[in-house]
């Protein structure tokens, strides 16, 4: 994991975060503190789920670990109206099939709960997640391999899941008009 973020005019840090030799960092946000949250996935025995707090100068301030029993990944990590994080990714099963995953956690990165879903015959993928006007949040990626677009409120329960053909959604925002846009491929 490589970061190379610029601080002013002509200042900049670089950090390498090696946890294990397949770590991957998948996406990073600026935080109301002025540090950062990082997610991604790290190896040892499985890959999981790693989030990993920063202060502004790119130190590490915490790390945590979202263990399960097989492999997980985050694809991204954006930090809540309560100064939490919400976290959406992949969770593999028993068979390999993926699983849309979203973990919401406390400021420290602790799990608050967490919402599974996605069909036992297809490799679904949260790819972004963002928090809605209302404190809930929209995720987009991939079920059934179809795009989605996903509602849930701010205890993780879904209030509703739209498809569009084939593709993924790879990035999500809330529109001024209260509607969504989504971009992604086919």
């Amino acid at each position: 994991i490589l970061l190379l973020p610029m601080i002013g005019f002509g200042q900049s840090w670089e950090k390498h975060y090696n946890l294990s030799i397949y770590d991957s960092g998948e996406s990073i946000q600026q935080t109301s503190d002025g540090g950062y949250i990082l997610t991604g996935h790290i190896s040892v025995l499985e890959q999981d789920i790693v989030l990993i707090k920063l202060n502004s100068l790119g130190d590490t301030l915490w790390t945590n670990r979202l263990i399960e029993v097989h492999d997980q990944w985050g694809n991204s990590v954006k930090q809540s109206n309560d100064n939490g994080y919400i976290v959406c990714g992949v969770k593999e099963d028993l068979q390999g099939n993926g699983d849309i995953w979203i973990i919401k956690t406390d400021s420290a990165g602790n799990p608050q709960w967490s919402l599974t879903f996605g069909d036992t015959l297809s490799y679904d993928i949260g790819s972004d997640i963002q928090q809605t006007n209302d404190g809930g949040y929209i995720v987009t990626g991939e079920l059934n391999d179809s795009l989605c677009l996903i509602k849930i409120n701010s205890f993780g329960i879904i209030q509703w899941i739209e498809t569009y053909d084939y593709g993924r959604g790879k990035s999500v925002e809330q529109t001024s008009d209260g509607g969504y846009i989504i971009c992604g491929d086919n």
